[in-house]
């Protein structure tokens, strides 16, 4: 019995650690080297203006996708992981309603994208952009099933299953010298199409396997009305976030006369800023699970709340402040012809993404505790925030005035919700103190650093002596709370295994 114990103990090691690592694989190695080696690869290739067009365009497309989805990928990913048996009989029926939501998103989006853009819309391109969607949108859906059935490490590899077909195919293409005058921004979408189909035929098949049925049943319009219910919050946060963090290049590209350039220059800073992102991403997935086995303790979860908050904090503030810092040295790296307006957007974007990273954890808290409504209507909030200083700012300031709105609209959505989960009550003021001494010091760390021309090694250490004066300062958080941390993190992750 023992022995049989200690069998199934290193089993559930083993597969810890093989999920660890393909976590790990999928946000240091492939999708960075996707961003890096190939997107930014074509944006150089094809030029700032051209990719600003396909960026706009794309994040249009994006934009309108929950139209397609409608919430039902994070429904269903719920619902099956507690009631499979009953969401594999009624697949045929959620079949059928997507494959509606996928014809009007087609309709409604080609007509909206046709009076939005007007005659610079390039049509064709413009619908295979669609199409992609549509494929992304099925990928995703057919994902949530495997991961709700828990196959975690299929979904897993799955997930970097598209951006490693998609570097196998593009980089002969940008990295030889006889090829390279193939690349363009059509055939980057081909290529994109072809890596997306792949993958749909696979996550099908892999379902398939396990007895799904795909085939969609006849219209039945109160079970339809069911499933829009149900996904209507999840379909509502999605259009808000999306919304509010990918209509900066749209609204560059209609306000300005050079506005796809400058859409360009702007989905060049983000790329440093989503690469960062990625950290604070596999933060809110690993949060969302632990805030909702805390969800009868109240007291419990505020705790893991501030600490999860202080951790990150101190880890995109690292990151930021690094960024930031040597913000020339990587455009000038980056992006040959960058400029000061380059580096100045660079910075504003890196400072935004502090912020943005404990909205992560709002958002992971608010949906674990069941309060989507609250949170799409707070997303709402600041899309209106961000739409309104748009028309405003943008025609005047350009490019930086987008990198402010950015920053300010993602910092007004952090102050907002840490008075909606009731951080900012009185118990919690020094926890908000210590906030502020921190941010204060990096700051002002940042601004004495600019002035110093150190090399890149020494900068980086003056960069880790801000922060270790930061923490002391600030007392942001002490040993014991990362200490409690580390031991929530490790008990969902051995509920993990064990499901």
């Amino acid at each position: 019995m023992v022995i049989s114990h200690f069998r199934k103990t290193k089993g559930l090691k083993k597969e810890f650690l093989v999920n660890i690592f393909l976590l790990v694989l999928v946000n240091v190695l492939v999708k960075p080297f996707y961003l890096f080696g190939i997107d930014r690869k074509v944006q150089v290739l094809v030029g700032t203006e051209d990719f600003g067009y396909y960026i706009a365009i794309f994040n249009f497309t994006l934009i309108l996708q929950f139209i397609n989805d409608f919430g039902l990928q994070a429904w269903t990913n719920r619902a099956i992981g507690q009631q499979t048996e009953k969401v594999r009989e009624s697949y045929g029926e959620i079949i059928s309603v997507r494959l509606q939501l996928t014809l009007i998103y087609l309709l409604l989006t080609i007509l909206l994208g046709v009076l939005w853009f007007g005659s610079s819309l390039d049509i064709e391109l413009f619908i295979r952009l669609c199409i992609n969607q549509v494929l992304i949108s099925g990928i995703l859906f057919f994902r949530a099933q495997i991961s709700g059935l828990g196959f975690y490490k299929t979904d897993s590899i799955l997930s970097i299953m598209d951006r490693l077909i998609l570097i196998l195919l593009c980089f002969a293409f940008l990295y030889s010298d006889r090829l390279v005058d193939n690349v363009s921004i059509s055939w980057f979408v081909n290529m994109q199409s072809i890596s997306l189909l792949l993958v749909l035929m696979i996550t099908i098949s892999l379902l398939y396997r396990k007895k799904f049925h795909f085939s969609p049943t006849k219209f039945h319009w109160p079970q339809t009305l069911f499933y829009l219910k149900s996904g209507f919050p999840f379909a509502m946060i999605y259009l808000m976030y999306a919304a509010m963090t990918k209509m900066d290049a749209i609204w560059l590209g209609k306000l300005l006369q050079d506005g796809y350039y400058r859409s360009g220059q702007f989905a060049a800073s983000m790329r440093l800023y989503e690469a960062a992102s990625m950290i604070s991403l596999a933060f809110g997935s690993l949060l969302i699970s632990m805030f909702a086995r805390g969800i009868s303790d109240l007291k419990k979860n505020e705790e893991l709340l501030k600490t999860s908050i202080s951790v990150l904090l101190v880890i995109s503030m690292a990151i930021a402040l690094g960024v930031a810092v040597l913000s020339t040295t990587l455009n000038q790296m980056l992006y040959p012809g960058s400029n000061e307006e380059w580096d100045l957007v660079l910075e504003i974007l890196m400072w935004a993404f502090v912020p943005a990273s404990i909205n992560f954890i709002f958002g992971a808290y608010f949906q674990a505790t069941h309060r989507e409504n609250e949170l799409w209507k707070l997303y709402g909030f600041a899309f209106i925030l961000s739409a309104g200083l748009s028309l405003v700012l943008i025609p005047g300031y350009h490019v930086i005035a987008s990198a402010c709105i950015f920053l300010m609209v993602q910092t007004a959505l952090m102050f907002v919700q840490f008075y909606r989960a009731e951080i900012a009550a009185d118990r919690n003021r020094s926890f908000l103190y210590s906030i502020l001494v921190f941010i204060l010091i990096c700051v002002l760390g940042f601004f004495g650093l600019r002035q110093i021309g150190f090399s890149m090694l020494l900068l980086l250490l003056c960069i880790l002596l801000t922060m270790l004066l930061a923490l002391y300062f600030s007392r942001l958080f002490r040993t014991s709370d990362l200490k409690k941390f580390v031991q929530w993190v490790r008990e969902r992750k051995c509920d993990n295994v064990k499901m």
